[in-house]
This record gives structure tokens, C-alpha cells and sequence, in this order.
């Protein structure tokens, strides 16, 4: 099937326009005509370009830098042609050419003919991936082995992002050893920024964000609860790891990881649901004495974002594009799979695995093929899992924006959704996706509506606003009483709550940890490994993540390293009172499984001198 070829004509001189759009209609193209910048950002924002003409000269905005902001916002790669009458300038031309990634530029007089067949040149080329399914915008970027200058000029248009599609973003930049600084806020508006030098991550800042290196260098192994709190208690005016080097309780080495362990960190708390704003510059950053994330440790941060933050559905959601094609396998471990589809690959891994071989690049889906029904398949799974996942939303997550978000937010995120949805019915119909493309554009419309409108807007804010603060306000005082409940003793009714908090996927930084320790203790059963990965990295600092952990070791009988995690636990909350029963518990347990080996062993030495005196008589 054929896909129409979308051609948007912006040209200034009203005469001049109607004779170049007639000329190209008589060659079979589907051309719209507009005349100025604003009118051309109205087409923008309710359907995609295939081809996109436009003059250098336009009121009220030059027309080079009103494609390239098409361009970025565009969901498809829009092919580009520049008209020129007044800037002849060769240096001009050149930039024009390289800011628009245009295919060629026509000086008035041109020969109308020799237009129209370069017209027809480009819908030729169009015709070959007319049955490509969507994708996100880094897709073919990713899946890309040496992406080179395409990688370039993605970037340079690169404005916006998924949170949750950031590792990928970023294991592209490693790959290709790229050097220079992304740019990153936050749907909560936080910044931040990635430093690159030749694909090592050698720095991450993020606004906002608390160091604990004291508590990292503890969590970390080279340090023991007592020398932290000497070092809490000190009153000389240093930073806390100047003070524990002052008191001999650790190296410098010690520090620079946990330094290096503090950029991960981080880094996790970047890849979070919703939009992110980014922008790339290419250039060598101020060198750093502290040393890089290794990639190893980056290998274990994605398989750890990916057991505590996605999950199947997430996964589907993501790839659906993607999933039935072929892969690329990039290691001898995935060689069984090299004629396989990407679904076949992923279905027996865990969620977590999954992530690690794909952030890591070990599997790439290919290219589509031009396959029809594969793409029909493709379209069908697309809008299906968007309009399930639409139904959990409020106004604000449906447009993919954080409720701070302001009016230029809104109305770039609801032309980039308007962009990214095929506007062809016959196609949707032929995928059988018509009836759940309209239930989604009815909600995203919907969204819009209230939110667009600055009145509207404000009471929904404050609807929402009431709603979390009446919530939080209500399940802060059940998130304390689980507590007491569990200081108290009482496990069953304790695990009972944090299970129902947990439930209402309310964000309490602890409350997935203590639902960890809480079930351990109600059901005297042993915390797994697997549960302890589904905390956030960056909700690991805390006394219910160190009580989870001690319940871990305990479990496996290695009571030395439960008792140093009770103690951690106690750091951060010295007045613990359940923290100290099961110290002490492990403290017991651990006198009497060296009082067992003492017994045994010296039964043992018995028997072998019993024997050796026998020998000798």
C-alpha cells in the first residue's frame, strides 16, 4: 500500500505559492500552502510532512530557523527544500543547508520543470519505506550499529525525551564513544547534566541532590557504622570525608568510589516516567580528577533501573514497534538467537535481564523489513498498549508532562503526541487500530482542552493538588503507624499495611523496603535477592533498605554481615527499637553457631588424638 507523500509549501509571496502548488499537484503531489510562520506551526501541530518547502525569507521569523523548529518537532524525518531570493551568500547557504538538513536550495528565477522532477525524486525514494511501523524518535538511532553523522544530526535536533528511554540514549553515546554534555530536566523541573569523554560517563550532576557520601562509604563496605558516627559527632569544619581521612578510618581510593558510586546514583534518579527536556552539546568538558563510572558498574546500574523500575508491560509498551523483527546478536551468548524476532529473545528473561543485554547493545532489533502485515501487527499492538496504559492517567501524565508543567510544556507535548500518531485511516483501518486510535486521540484532546486553558488548568491543579496532599496526608499517618506497628511487634497487621500503601503505588522513599522486612518477619520466610532489586537504587539510603538487607544475610545464616546492617539501620535511626531487638537476636545467633563449631571442633580434635594415642600404644 502506498502512503500519500505530504508536502507543506510556506511561502510568503501569495502569487508566486498557488503557481508552485499547482505545478505540483499537476505531478500527482499533495501539497498545503500557508504563508507565513504561525499558520505553518498550526499544520505542524495536527499532522506529519513528508516533504517540507519553505522560503528563506518569511515575516516575522527567518525561514531557516522555522524548519529546523519543525523539524525537531516533527515525529518522522521530514525531507527539506530552501527558496531563496535574497540571501545568495554562499556562507549563508552552507549553514542553511547544514541547520536544515536540506536535500537543496533553488535560487529565484529556477526552472519550474527541473523543481518539479526533484520533487518527484524524493516521493520515488519515500515509496521504499512507505510501510515502515512507528517508532520512537531514538529507535533508529539505536538499533544503528555505527550510527556516525546520523547520530549527529539526531542530536542536534534532540529536544525532548521519555525518561524511561534514557538508558538507551545513553548506552548509544557510550557505544559510539561520543564526548560532550547532555543537558537534562526533569518532569519535577530539576537539572541536571551527563558529562561524556570518549563514551566514559565522567560526570553527573544533578540540582537538588544530597552527597551521603559518609553513608555511601558505609554502604559500600569501607566503613564501619562506629567510625561514621565518630566522624557525625565531629565538630571541625570539614566535609565528612575529610574528616574520616583526618581519622584514619579511610582511604582516598575509598572515597573516589564512592564518588563514582554517588554519579550512579544519580544517574537513577534520571530515568524516571514522564518527559524529559535535553539538549547536547558537543563539546570536551573540564577534565575531572575523579574517576569514571566503569562500565561494569554501568552494567550493573541497568540491570538494576531495570529489575526496580520496568516491568512486561512497560516493556511491550516500548518495543511494540520493534518486537517482531529480526535481531542483531552482538555476543556469543546470544547466538542461538540470531534468526529469532526480538520477542523471542526478551519472553524467557526477566525484566531486569532484558534491559541489561539491550542497554548493553549485546541484541539489536533490525530494521523492518517491508513486511505489511508486520506492520499492520505493529500498529494494532501500539495504540492497543497505549489506550490500556492511558486508562491509569491523570490529565497531565497523558500528555507526559509533571503537574509543575506550563503552557509552551503543554503545547509542545501535545503536538509531539499529535505528530507521533499516523493521521492515515486507511492504514489504520487496515490494521484493524481505527476504533483505539480514536479513543486515544478523544483523551489526549481531552487533556488538552482543560489543560491548555490557563483557568481550566489551575482547577484541575488544584483538584490534584487536594487529592495528593488529603492522600499523603492521610497515608503519612498510616506509613507511621505500619512503623509502629513493626517497632511494636506486631508483624502480621504491619505487613498488612505497607502492603496496602505499596498498593495505592504511593512514594515513600522506605515503604518498598519495609514491605520487604515486614513480609520476612509475618511470614517468617527469608528476604530474596530478587526483592531487594526491586528498590529504586536511589531509595537504597535509608534504615529500611539497611534493615532489608540485614534480613538478607540473615536469612542465609551470615550473621557477621547481618549484625554490621542492623548497625547501619541504627545510624539512621539510632532510636530503632526493632533494629536493636533483631541486632541483638543476630548477635545471640551468632555466639551460638561459634559455640556449635567450637564443640564440634573440639570433638573433632578429640577423636583424631584419641586415635593418634592408639597408634602410638
Amino acid at each position: 500500500m502506498t502512503k500519500r507523500f505530504k508536502t507543506l509549501l510556506i511561502e510568503d509571496d501569495k502569487s508566486f505559492g498557488i503557481s508552485l502548488q499547482k505545478a505540483l499537484e499537476k505531478t500527482g503531489t499533495d501539497v498545503q500552502l500557508c504563508h507565513t510562520p504561525e499558520s505553518a506551526q498550526t499544520l505542524c501541530t495536527h499532522g506529519d510532512f513528508d516533504l517540507i518547502i519553505a522560503d528563506c525569507m518569511l515575516p516575522r521569523m527567518n525561514g531557516v530557523d522555522l524548519v529546523a523548529q519543525l523539524r525537531r518537532a516533527s515525529s518522522i524525518e521530514s525531507k527539506v527544500i530552501l527558496i531563496t531570493g535574497v540571501f545568495k551568500d554562499k556562507g549563508f547557504l552552507t549553514e542553511a543547508k547544514r541547520k536544515t538538513q536540506a536535500e537543496k536550495i533553488f535560487s529565484k528565477p529556477f526552472d519550474l520543470s527541473e523543481f518539479c522532477e526533484f520533487v518527484g525524486s524524493l516521493k520515488e525514494e519515500h515509496k521504499e519505506d512507505s510501510n515502515a511501523p512507528l517508532y520512537s524518535p531514538l529507535l533508529p538511532i539505536y538499533c544503528t550499529g555505527e550510527p556516525g553523522a546520523q547520530l549527529n544530526g539526531f542530536l542536534d535536533r534532540l529536544d525532548h525525551l521519555e525518561g524511561l528511554h534514557l538508558p538507551f540514549l545513553i548506552s548509544t553515546l557510550m557505544a559510539t564513544k561520543t564526548t560532550g554534555s547532555l543537558y537534562v530536566t526533569l518532569p519535577s523541573k530539576v537539572k541536571g547534566r551527563i558529562g561524556f569523554e570518549e563514551g566514559h560517563i565522567t560526570q553527573v550532576q544533578l540540582d537538588q541532590s544530597k552527597t551521603l557520601i559518609g553513608h555511601l562509604l558505609m554502604d559500600l563496605g569501607f566503613l564501619e557504622p562506629e567510625d561514621l558516627k565518630e566522624a557525625l559527632e565531629n565538630q571541625k569544619d570539614l566535609r565528612i570525608g575529610e574528616k574520616l581521612i583526618d581519622q584514619m578510618s579511610i582511604s582516598p581510593h575509598a572515597i573516589d568510589l564512592a564518588l563514582a558510586e554517588q554519579k550512579v546514583l544519580r544517574l537513577s534518579q534520571m530515568v524516571t516516567p514522564g518527559e524529559l527536556e535535553l539538549k547536547f552539546e558537543f563539546q570536551a568538558i573540564e577534565s575531572s580528577e575523579e574517576p569514571p563510572i566503569t562500565e561494569k558498574r554501568i552494567r550493573q546500574l541497568f540491570q538494576e533501573i531495570g529489575e526496580s523500575k520496568y516491568d512486561h508491560a512497560i516493556l511491550e509498551e516500548f518495543f511494540a514497534p520493534s518486537l517482531h523483527f529480526k535481531v542483531k546478536v552482538q555476543t556469543p551468548t546470544f547466538q542461538s538467537f540470531a534468526q529469532s524476532t526480538l520477542f523471542q529473545c526478551l519472553s524467557p528473561l526477566t525484566p531486569g535481564e532484558a534491559l541489561v543485554h539491550l542497554f548493553c547493545r549485546d541484541i539489536l532489533p533490525l530494521p523492518p523489513e517491508n513486511n505489511e502485515e508486520n506492520s499492520y501487527k505493529a500498529i494494532r499492538e501500539k495504540y492497543e498498549s497505549l489506550r490500556m496504559s492511558l486508562k491509569k492517567k491523570n490529565h497531565f501524565e497523558v500528555l507526559g508532562l509533571s503537574i509543575k508543567s506550563l503552557n509552551r510544556d503543554i503545547e509542545r507535548a501535545y503536538s509531539n503526541i499529535k505528530k507521533s500518531m499516523n493521521h492515515n485511516h486507511e492504514l489504520l483501518e487496515r490494521a484493524d487500530a481505527l476504533d483505539c486510535y480514536n479513543e486515544i486521540l478523544h483523551r489526549v484532546e481531552l487533556a488538552y482542552k482543560i489543560l491548555s486553558n490557563d483557568l481550566t488548568r489551575s482547577e484541575y491543579k488544584q483538584f490534584l493538588d487536594a487529592e495528593a496532599a488529603h492522600r499523603l496526608m492521610n497515608k503519612s499517618g498510616d506509613l507511621q503507624e505500619a512503623i509502629y506497628l513493626l517497632e511494636s511487634g506486631d508483624y502480621a497487621r504491619a505487613f498488612q499495611k505497607f502492603r496496602a500503601l505499596d498498593e495505592e503505588k504511593l512514594n515513600f522513599q522506605e515503604l518498598k523496603s519495609y514491605l520487604i522486612v515486614s513480609r520476612s518477619k509475618a511470614n517468617r520466610s527469608i528476604v530474596l535477592e530478587s526483592e531487594l532489586n526491586s528498590v529504586y537504587p536511589e531509595h537504597r539510603q535509608n534504615a529500611a533498605y539497611m534493615l532489608a538487607k540485614a534480613f538478607f544475610y540473615k536469612g542465609a545464616q551470615n550473621y557477621e554481615m547481618a549484625i554490621q546492617y542492623f548497625k547501619r539501620a541504627l545510624i539512621y535511626e539510632p532510636k530503632s527499637k526493632f533494629a536493636m531487638r533483631e541486632l541483638e537476636s543476630s548477635k545471640r545467633r551468632l555466639a551460638k553457631k561459634k559455640s556449635k563449631a567450637g564443640i564440634l571442633g573440639g570433638v573433632v580434635d578429640t577423636l583424631f588424638s584419641g586415635n593418634s594415642k592408639k597408634k602410638v600404644s
